[in-house]
């Protein structure tokens, strides 16, 4: 996988300093922790606001916050993680990542009237799509983290950065829980 570890490697060009990528790394982490709160919140019993004209569900209320948080972190962290390729089309990311984020950017994120006429055309991203792919994601991120302290060198020294790291861990184990 082309994960972006060379853009943050030490041994990069000389276009960011160290501290610039370590804070870059603290941001990671932010999303890291936001990604897994939200896959946990949305795993848990939704709370739907009723509409009283109808008595019908809504999708509002914790759920649909969680699923809005998991589908804009999922699309942050896989379009750092995986930067499109120079004079190419698309993302680096692996083909099933690459289709998971098309269906984010054009479900989620662009109302248009071609997704409202066509919506049908569209992988939608569901709950249950989300706590499938969010995981996933939150592994490539976890990896590309540890590369980073571990073989780059990198110092947690960035306000908040160790604070993220250790939360996201705490939440991961939670996380990976979530399938079993």
């Amino acid at each position: 996988m082309d994960i972006r570890r060379k853009h943050l490697s030490v041994s990069s060009s000389g276009e960011f300093s160290m501290d610039q990528r370590e804070d870059a790394l603290r941001c990671v982490l932010y999303e890291m922790v936001v990604l897994a709160m939200a896959l946990l919140q949305l795993k848990k019993k939704s709370e739907k606001m009723k509409v009283r004209s109808s008595g019908e569900s809504l999708p509002f209320g914790q759920e649909q916050t969680a699923h809005e948080a998991a589908s804009m972190t999922c699309r942050v962290l896989i379009e750092f993680l995986y930067p499109k390729r120079q004079g190419k089309k698309g993302s680096s990311a692996p083909k099933d990542l690459r289709t998971f984020n098309d269906s984010l950017n054009k479900w989620a994120f662009h109302l248009t009237w071609k997704r409202v006429k066509k919506s049908k055309d569209y992988l939608q991203s569901y709950p249950a799509e989300l706590l499938k792919r969010g995981p996933e994601v939150l592994e490539e991120a976890r990896i590309f983290v540890e590369d980073c302290v571990k073989k780059y060198h990198y110092k947690l020294t960035s306000p908040n950065a160790a604070a993220y790291y250790d939360k996201f861990l705490e939440l991961y184990s939670k996380v990976k829980r979530l399938g079993k």
